[in-house]
């Protein structure tokens, strides 16, 4: 929600959105992509640091613990916590992109941002 008025302020092409969750499940395509965005040929050892955890990264954090990346929140919320998240998304808009799944819709975001 905090992103969401300042990505609004851009034209199409003028900013390329990553979203955490499709850079976890599909690493190298989206980072290919944004290179692609850079004008930036593309280096494959980039992929390496994408899979080791950062000198910042919590003990219980889900790339240490192996918990899912994107959907480990889903055992720590309520229905009624998930149904509230999603009426405030509702509010924003955002729901279109957010929703019960922890698996945004990529596409939509980004029609929603470059737009």
């Amino acid at each position: 929600v905090e992103n969401y008025v300042p990505l609004r302020q851009f034209s199409a092409g003028q900013i390329h959105v990553v979203l955490y969750e499709t850079l976890c499940v599909e690493p190298e395509r989206e980072i290919e992509r944004l290179f692609a965005f850079l004008g930036t040929p593309f280096d494959a050892q980039v992929l390496r640091s994408v899979a080791r955890p950062s000198s910042a990264t919590r003990k219980d954090s889900a790339i240490v613990s192996g918990e899912s990346l994107i959907g480990g929140w889903t055992k720590h919320l309520s229905a009624e916590q998930v149904t509230r998240a999603v009426e405030i998304l509702e509010l924003f808009e955002l729901d279109r992109i957010y929703g019960r799944s922890p698996t945004p819709a990529a596409e939509v975001a980004e029609q929603a941002f470059s737009s």
